[in-house]
Formats: structure tokens, sequence, C-alpha cells
């Protein structure tokens, strides 16, 4: 082929290259609502009923599944992550707008699975005189909660410590 009917050869290419290329309907990406594949390195990660990420070593009671009375009660430490001066902007840029997103991400992990079976009623020990739920300052108050599901298969041993 003659180098002058190169270009023209080149040009009708990235015609119909464009004209495929154009054709090709558009590719949307959506998360599932089950979790799978949307991490596409891990496609399991955070799937329904997948275990829940641990950062740090449980801290059972026991130390397999039993609740860990000697840790802070989580009114304890809502209060000391978000309680400040109404009106005044948090050090740390805290916003309610965080509670508010902590609680609802908070119920679509519990509402996505259900309760252990048994069930497993608990309370929230209230501080005493707590501004919400103990303005009498009687100081009896708690808060009742289900405890999530976990893995049957954990919670046996210190090995296998119960995991959600």
């Amino acid at each position: 082929m003659s180098s002058h009917h190169q270009p023209l050869l080149q040009a009708v290419l990235l015609y119909f290259l464009s004209l495929t290329v154009n054709g090709l309907e558009k590719i949307y990406e959506y998360q599932r609502y089950d979790g799978w594949y949307n991490n596409l390195a891990n496609p399991h990660w955070g799937t329904v009923g997948s275990h829940l990420h641990r950062d740090a070593p449980s801290r059972y009671q026991d130390g397999v599944y039993m609740l860990n009375t000697d840790l802070p009660s989580a009114r304890a430490i809502s209060e000391l992550v978000f309680k400040g001066p109404s009106g005044i902007p948090n050090k740390r840029n805290i916003t309610t707008m965080l509670a508010f997103f902590s609680q609802v991400i908070a119920y679509e992990i519990m509402q996505s699975t259900l309760v252990s079976c048994p069930l497993e009623m608990h309370k929230i020990p209230v501080p005493r005189c707590d501004a919400v739920f103990d303005a009498q300052c009687i100081g009896k108050t708690e808060i009742p909660f289900v405890r999530a599901k976990y893995d049957k298969n954990t919670g046996h041993g210190f090995n296998v410590p119960r995991e959600q």
C-alpha cells in the first residue's frame, strides 16, 4: 500500500471505531443491596450474613461470649463522644449528624440480620442525672436492647470467641 493512502485508511478505521464506541450502551455500576462485589478485590466483604470486621481483639467478660461489664456503657461513650455545649462548634468537627448517621448504620446492620436465638435481652446502664434519660436523677434508668445475631460456629471457646 502506498504511503499516501495510509492517512486515509487510518481516518476510515478511526471513523468506524468511533461508530462502534458510540453505539455501545453506557455501563453503570451500582452497589448491590446484599453487599456482594462492592469490593472487587474481596467480593465477600460486607455481604449479608458475613462476619463483621474486628479491628481489635474481642473483650468478652469470659473471653468467649459474655458481655464485659467492666467496660464503659454505650450511653457513657455516647455522651463522651457527642455531648458538648449547644451552638458551639466541636473541636473534632463532630456534629449531631454523625450521631444520627451512626444510628442509621447501626440500625441497618441490626435489621439486616435476625436477633440471636435464644433471644438475649440486656440493659445499657444510664449514668445518674443523664440529661435525656434520667433528668430526675433517680439513677436506676437502663436502656433495653436485644443482642445481635451471631455465628453459631463461634463462641465455644477461647480460640473461637463469638463473632457477629
